[in-house]
């Protein structure tokens, strides 16, 4: 819309407010529908009894297709959610359920009148009555995404269902979906789930995976992140059997370097692989996996071996295999052997590298870093902070960012401080103003005054944010139900 639209608008608006007039009636259909798509679901569902025009545009099914029931706490009964489903559901793609507090009958309900749903989320509500003699599905025949892992309700029901469920590709199960003695019932019924997700799952263990890798040979991408019950004795079968595997999310888990050190890698296509915070790993394991992986593009080893599994002669290796010349994303946060020598040896050979995060590696500096740039002509994400606190003006990063880093998004910087405010207002604001694909400067744990000066910068600059959160710049895999959900 044009200013002279806008003025001419605006006086428009202005005369009927004087005459005491409905100013709605000046705005097309078309406007009423973008202001309607601001609108929560409660004040949309309510807005449709003011007239009869509201009514027709508060259906248009662009304002349906993705419905978020999270953020209220609202109470349904059955007959009440079935009229509901019937009037505004049946142009729904993507529903969260929230905190509902769900039913067969509400399940129900969703299967006969949401036919275009293909993505469903359950949170903290349980599912419940559901009875035992119903052996049909409940859920909508296009469902492609079902994610459970918010839910504390039980799903054992669907191991009862005789149908299988051959559209679902990517689920997540948390905690409570299935007891563990179920839970390899309703692999069974998942044989082409490319996308799983065990977060947090403690009922998954390394004979369910064994089951898993028999029955869904589709995989491409499994995350076990925080399951403490499996310790990789399933990895050669999962490998064996699931060669389309692309992305494997194995952090936190307790696994030993003989899994590492197994023949079983050497022919896997896994490209993003998380390792971090896995506490038994050496550097012997990682030596022996990384000569092993010809893909990985996105590799996180942040506090490997509680920070010392990575060290100068891990990436020695990398180098050797041709891993680094691959690499896209690479985290070394909280690796604390790692020399400047080895660090620069290594960054000669990542090219293409695009996101890097080093932290708390005791011999490395903002100088170090800084060298480094002209090894990274595709940077676009950098985080890096010291083990102790450093003076930014007394560096030369911000001077090589400058120079270097022609794609530059992101910049996290932890742990610094300012002993000359002027110099550093310069450089951070030439920064700021050159760097036109920059949308955000992260000061965590740095001093206040550093940024306060960015803020006092970026005001008025609407593509770029200062913040100081204690949160990693560095973005997750692509290949997660996660990345399905945020589409």
């Amino acid at each position: 819309m044009t200013k002279e639209n806008n003025l001419k608008m605006s006086e428009n608006i202005s005369k009927y407010e004087k005459n005491g007039l409905d100013i709605s009636k000046i705005l097309t259909d078309e406007c009423i529908l973008r202001l309607f798509a601001f609108l929560d679901l409660k004040t949309l569902s309510s807005v449709n009894q003011m007239c009869r025009r509201w009514y027709y545009i508060s259906k248009d099914k662009s304002l349906w297709r993705s419905v978020d029931f999270s953020p209220y706490k609202i109470t349904f009964e059955e007959p009440a959610f079935e009229n509901f489903t019937k009037k505004n559901l049946k142009d729904t793609i993507k529903l969260n359920l929230g905190s509902l507090y769900v039913t067969s009958k509400m399940l129900r309900s969703i299967a006969d009148n949401c036919h275009k749903l293909s993505i469903l989320l359950f949170g903290r509500s349980c599912v419940a009555e559901i009875k035992k003699r119903r052996r049909k599905s409940f859920f909508a025949k296009n469902l492609q995404t079902l994610d459970l892992r918010s839910s504390l309700g039980s799903f054992e029901f669907l191991v009862n269902i005789d149908q299988k469920f051959p559209n679902i590709v990517n689920i997540g199960i948390g905690p409570r979906s299935f007891g563990r003695y179920k839970l390899p019932y309703i692999f069974s019924k998942l044989t082409n789930v490319r996308i799983i997700d065990f977060t947090n799952c403690l009922e998954i263990d390394d004979n369910g995976i064994n089951v898993l890798a028999t029955n869904c040979q589709k995989i491409e991408s499994i995350c076990l992140i925080g399951c403490r019950h499996v310790y990789g004795k399933s990895f050669a079968c999962l490998l064996r059997n699931c060669q389309n595997l692309k992305t494997l999310l194995i952090r936190y888990l307790k696994i030993n370097d003989d899994i590492f050190a197994q023949k079983i890698w050497d022919g896997c296509v896994i490209e993003e692989l998380d390792l971090s915070a896995c506490p038994r790993i050496t550097w012997q394991g990682l030596f022996a996996l990384l000569a092993q992986l010809k893909h990985v593009h996105y590799l996180n080893l942040s506090y490997c071996g509680e920070g010392r599994a990575v060290n100068d002669v891990v990436l020695s290796q990398m180098v050797n295999s041709g891993m680094s010349t691959k690499l896209r994303m690479l985290d070394l946060r909280w690796s604390f052997h790692i020399s400047p020598n080895a660090l620069g040896n290594f960054l000669t050979k990542c090219n293409h590298l695009e996101k890097f995060g080093i932290y708390q590696s005791f011999q490395i500096t903002a100088d170090n870093i800084a060298d480094f740039l002209i090894y990274l002509p595709s940077i676009k994400i950098l985080e890096f902070g010291g083990s102790y606190q450093q003076e930014l003006n007394r560096s030369h990063l911000i001077p090589m960012l400058l120079k270097t880093a022609k794609n530059l998004e992101v910049l996290s910087l932890i742990n610094f401080t300012s002993t000359n405010l002027i110099e550093d207002y310069k450089n951070i604001k030439t920064l700021i103003t050159t760097k036109s694909k920059l949308t955000r400067i992260n000061f965590c744990d740095s001093s206040p005054e550093l940024v306060k000066i960015a803020k006092e910068i970026a005001q008025g600059i609407k593509q770029i944010k200062i913040t100081f959160k204690w949160e990693c710049a560095l973005p997750p895999p692509i290949i997660t139900l996660d990345s399905i959900l945020n589409i």
